[in-house]
């Protein structure tokens, strides 16, 4: 068999066993550990005020909302808003940390007081594509081969309640896109060989080593919304990592997060065709009404393999046909139409 065919039946193979996940549920939305110096009063108290600003980062998707009077003035009592929270050990080792948990309603209606947006926890999965120039050559980064870069980039991401990771790097992957090639940062190449993963959203760049812990270089976020760059000067690992997250993140959020309102929801109609069964059934009523943007589900209308939900959340229409096509096994049947959309499940 020809060198070549047999790379892409390999590709082909290890593609249809990889499971298609366009989103992913992101857990612990709403808690947060911060290092602590030890268990006693003052201690817990700045912990709880880091806490919260970092799970209004995340639910908001933007640091803009710590601006928020309403923001500011429930930071002076973040002890207060605490669900619960409990002393663990960081990474096994000596260091204490306090988790802390904050009560999801409390924090969405702090969000709706403040006026900033509310972003659901189903949110896609970031694949990394990065290349270095090294004296031995150009290679893709990876946690072996530049720890400092890989976990910078995926404690970032968790920070924000991203979902992202790199690819496998195997033959594969090497044989759909080369080092040399991803060096150029080709997006139609780059999508493909995202492909194999099920995953839209991609973190792609070129970095040159300026000194041991300097980099310059061009960052790219690829997605179904186009393509969006950023050069990035010398900096750390880590100054360079949250480069790349906050140029994917701030374009995610501007995308899926919607104002949050604790006004009276609107109903939006979903028919979804294709539910044979009550598995298919239980799948979709259980993920909808998990999302944070929908405040009740009502099941109208059931017709062989017809479902008819009545929807009431205050996003519009456009934004939950944005958030419900995370879902992969939910396909658009028709273009959104006011008050109205039209899915097919598919397993």
């Amino acid at each position: 068999m020809p060198h070549r065919l047999l790379l892409l039946l390999c590709w082909l193979l290890l593609a249809a066993s990889l499971p298609l996940r366009a989103a992913e549920q992101v857990q612990d939305l709403y808690a947060s550990a911060v290092a602590v110096a030890d268990r006693r009063a003052p201690a817990l108290e700045e912990a709880a005020r880091q806490a919260l600003e970092e799970v209004l980062i995340k639910t908001s998707g933007s640091d803009s909302a710590l601006a928020a009077p309403a923001v500011e003035a429930a930071l002076q009592r973040a002890r207060e808003l605490m669900l619960q929270y409990s002393y663990v050990r960081l990474d096994g080792g000596d260091g204490l940390a306090a988790r802390i948990e904050f009560d999801p309603p409390q924090i969405r209606a702090l969000l709706a007081e403040a006026g900033a947006p509310l972003w659901t926890a189903n949110r896609p999965t970031v694949l990394i594509w990065l290349v270095e120039e090294t004296p031995d050559g150009r290679r893709f980064v990876t946690r072996e081969n530049n720890p400092a870069l890989a976990e910078a980039l995926i404690r970032g991401f968790q920070r924000r309640g991203v979902p992202a990771r790199f690819p496998l790097l195997d033959l594969a992957d090497t044989a759909a896109l080369p080092a040399d090639m991803a060096w150029q940062l080709p997006a139609s190449r780059l999508q493909s060989a995202a492909a194999r993963y099920g995953v839209n959203d991609l973190l792609a760049g070129r970095l040159a080593t300026v000194s041991a812990r300097d980099y310059l270089g061009d960052l790219v976020y690829l997605s179904s919304a186009g393509r969006l760059g950023r050069a990035v000067s010398p900096g750390s690992p880590e100054a360079l990592a949250a480069a790349g997250v906050d140029l994917v993140v701030e374009a995610l959020a501007a995308r899926y997060a919607v104002a949050a309102s604790s006004a009276a929801a609107d109903a939006v109609l979903l028919e979804v065709s294709g539910v044979q069964s009550y598995a298919d059934y239980a799948a979709l009523l259980n993920w909808i009404e998990g999302l944070e943007l929908v405040a009740r589900v009502d099941v109208t209308a059931v017709a062989g393999e017809q479902l008819e939900l009545r929807l009431h959340s205050g996003a519009s229409v456009e934004s939950l046909a944005d958030i419900l096509g995370l879902n992969a096994n939910l396909v658009a049947a028709a273009a959104p139409e006011p008050g109205r959309l039209s899915y097919r499940w598919r397993r």
